[in-house]
């Protein structure tokens, strides 16, 4: 049995599984325990919101800089942040299906977790430390 080497995992190594819901968009679930504490009466429908607007953002002024194209309304990422304890958080994103979205379907929950980086810090991901997910080191 090998020991888990300090390289880097592969993005697609520790997905969460993609749901198809009936609109022709997928949902994930994120597992991210935090770096700063959650209260109890954090308004996480807020939290929600302002996470997706931060990824938005970002995905609009990426793909002008870049592409110089439009992000649509259908490409941007939904947010349902749960709260399971102070430190644990279940981020269901939600975005097109990847055969329809022009490969924006990991780009959206990339940069919701990039602003829950920014905003509450990433300790880790799906179970494993943040510094081995190769999106939060490139």
């Amino acid at each position: 049995m090998n020991d888990f080497d300090d390289s880097l995992i592969q993005f697609a190594d520790f997905l969460p599984r993609a749901i198809p819901r009936d609109n022709d968009r997928w949902r994930r679930g994120w597992v991210v325990r935090s770096e700063r504490p959650v209260s109890a009466d954090t308004d996480m429908m807020n939290l929600s919101k302002e996470l997706e607007r931060r990824a938005q953002e970002k995905l609009r002024q990426r793909l002008a800089e870049n592409l110089g194209v439009v992000l649509k309304e259908k490409d941007c990422p939904t947010v349902e942040a749960i709260r399971v304890d102070s430190r644990h958080i279940i981020l269901w994103i939600e975005t097109e299906n990847p055969q329809t979205s022009g490969g924006l379907t990991l780009d959206g929950p990339v940069e919701v977790l990039y602003a829950f980086d920014e905003m509450l810090g990433v300790e880790e991901l799906q179970g494993m430390p943040k510094r081995y997910w190769i999106f939060f080191v490139t």
